[in-house]
């Protein structure tokens, strides 16, 4: 018992040491290389942390991969040094939140999961949605007497199988790329919470499926796909369908929400915009842990950042767990269209998110007074230099570039 104990102290001396010497932990560093999803722009960047799940799906959400290596292992004190002298061509940082020494690392970034959580609710009957609120539902029940749909719950060995290997994996795969990673068959079937299989038939066609699990007499939807990942059985409305029929379905079992799986924090990403299509909600009571969230830095403002920044509002959660939008208008040569600002804007309020922060570069400095706007929503404004230097050399910058105005709900 001794030795026990004395190994116990040993460890727990080694664990203290560690802590208060971030310097000496270690994590790999890689390098990405590839293209922008939107304009093909080349575009590379750097990941730090051990979580190889992430390190592919990340890659894969900001850029189609054409390189991927490991250069070393770095403790984060050393990594903005590293990548200044070594590989100055990166165009941003990624860093998993949970690593020590983190919170030092002296830069302002986005802190984003890619796992964003939203629920739908489900407390008014799905005509009145449709017909005052819904284009999502409207239009699924419209394809829906077209192509003849019904739904089935089929929880047999046969339809798993048949839904994880022919709908799940190749809706993934033709998603987000050959090298992503889905959820393993056992966790997606996992016995440890009671899972339901709902299937989307034309026919006798089943075109969709998705699972759902009761927990704590909460639903979750977490898994869909569609047969073959062929996006003509998307266009029919096969995923809709299933929203739809699931939104009847758990209303009629006496639920007024459904939580749903996470979605990338981008709203105009396909996945993301689709739920909000169905009416799906920021879940405000969630709360992300370090572990969930990857911290994203700027190096520089490239052609590639602003290809991928711009093409979507990103959620970031702050210290306190709040979850914010942030529209880029960093690229100093773009165009601005105020209407497709302004879109941009409704999104992110319409997600149910309470504050929009825009980024901008001070060649558009004429948006600070063009937006004018009351009621209790927050839009504020950040120069772009705040986020692509060390924290204490634009922490002024960034607090007269603060213009609080807002924005009728």
């Amino acid at each position: 018992m001794f030795w026990i104990n004395g190994l116990k102290s040993i460890t727990h001396g080694l664990m203290k040491a560690v802590e208060t010497q971030p310097e000496r932990v270690a994590y790999p560093l890689h390098l990405i290389s590839g293209l922008t999803h939107g304009n093909n722009y080349p575009i590379k960047i750097a990941y730090v942390g051990r979580d190889e799940m992430k390190l592919v799906q990340w890659s894969s959400l900001i850029l189609k991969v054409l390189d991927k290596r490991m250069v070393g292992e770095v403790p984060v004190a050393g990594i903005m040094k590293l990548l200044t002298k070594r590989y100055p061509e990166c165009s941003f940082l990624l860093m998993e939140k949970d690593l020590i020494g983190h919170d030092n690392f002296g830069m302002e970034g986005f802190s984003i999961t890619y796992f964003m959580q939203s629920v739908i609710d489900l407390s008014v009957p799905i005509d009145l949605v449709s017909n005052r609120c819904s284009p999502g539902f409207a239009n699924a029940a419209r394809r829906i007497r077209k192509f003849k749909m019904t739904w089935e719950i089929d929880n047999t060995p046969e339809a798993q199988h048949d839904f994880y290997y022919h709908m799940y994996g190749p809706y993934l795969s033709a998603r987000y790329g050959e090298t992503f990673q889905g959820v393993s068959f056992h966790n997606v079937f996992s016995t440890e919470i009671p899972f339901e299989l709902m299937r989307v038939k034309s026919g006798d066609d089943v075109l969709a499926g998705g699972v759902f699990r009761i927990k704590s007499g909460k639903a979750y939807f977490s898994f869909l796909g569609v047969r073959e990942g062929k996006f003509e059985n998307v266009q029919k409305g096969a995923l809709s369908a299933l929203y739809y029929f699931l939104y009847e379905e758990l209303r009629r079992r006496g639920f007024d929400k459904l939580y749903l799986g996470g979605s990338p924090p981008f709203l105009f990403d396909s996945v993301t915009k689709h739920k909000i299509r169905m009416t799906a909600r920021i879940d405000k009571d969630y709360l992300y842990q370090d572990q969930e969230l990857i911290s994203l830095f700027l190096l520089k403002n490239s052609e590639g950042i602003n290809d991928f920044l711009c093409r979507s509002p990103l959620i970031s959660i702050d210290q306190s767990g709040r979850a914010r939008g942030v529209i880029w208008l960093g690229n100093p040569e773009g165009t601005l269209e105020m209407e497709s600002l302004y879109k941009e804007i409704e999104t992110v309020f319409h997600f149910g998110l309470d504050v929009c922060e825009i980024v901008y570069h001070k060649k558009r400095s004429d948006i600070l007074t063009s937006i004018q706007a009351t009621g209790p929503r927050s839009i504020y404004f950040v120069p772009v230099q705040a986020y692509l230097g060390k924290r204490l050399k634009y922490k002024f910058a960034e607090f007269i570039g603060r213009f609080y105005i807002t924005w009728l709900k």
